[in-house]
């Protein structure tokens, strides 16, 4: 939980009055899954950051996506296209949002591994505060998805051949779920 941003939630259900161990990855060191794996020692874990690293999840890859196959299966429309996620919204009174100079670099980036591809844009804010993301973007002619359905934005990402990722979990899962080259 961050107290400034209201996202911990409180889960109806039976209380676990035994011990606890918090596992977090909000320190920047990887978190030992195999050795919580190992203790059999009864106890509620109680799970405290993003856990967006991919040696976690890459071994179980396979299985992960086989489980949102038929239920969220990637895009064919972005299929050998761009997806950028643009994720502003909450992250903006904070100031987490990604600075407009790192889309800009990953446009030059794309335009020079692909001369010409298709580059659609999804973000949780379609207002002007995306403006100055879609004018860095220019390079590849992004093209806003504003259709507010978070699951057809995901299987964009998920379908596409280049992801640009924000520092969000919605994108990240995108990525590692999709087929991304790049």
């Amino acid at each position: 939980h961050i107290p400034s941003l209201k996202v911990a939630t409180k889960l109806p259900g039976s209380v676990y009055e035994g011990p606890s161990v918090k596992i977090s990855d909000f320190d920047d060191r990887p978190v030992d899954g195999a050795a919580i794996i190992a203790d059999k020692a009864p106890r509620l874990l109680v799970m405290e950051g993003h856990f967006q690293q991919g040696r976690l999840y890459e071994k179980h890859r396979e299985r992960i996506t086989g489980w949102f196959a038929d239920s969220l299966p990637p895009s064919h429309e972005s299929n050998g296209c761009l997806a950028v996620h643009v994720r502003l919204g909450d992250y903006g009174g904070l100031g987490w949002e990604l600075p407009v100079s790192y889309y800009a670099w990953c446009a030059r980036e794309v335009r020079a591994l692909c001369s010409t591809v298709r580059c659609f844009v999804c973000s949780d804010d379609y207002g002007p505060k995306l403006t100055p993301y879609l004018q860095a973007l220019e390079p590849v002619h992004p093209q806003p998805l504003s259709k507010g359905d978070t699951f057809h934005d995901l299987a964009i990402i998920m379908g596409a051949r280049f992801v640009v990722s924000s520092n969000s979990t919605f994108s990240w899962w995108g990525a590692f779920l999709g087929r991304a080259e790049y």
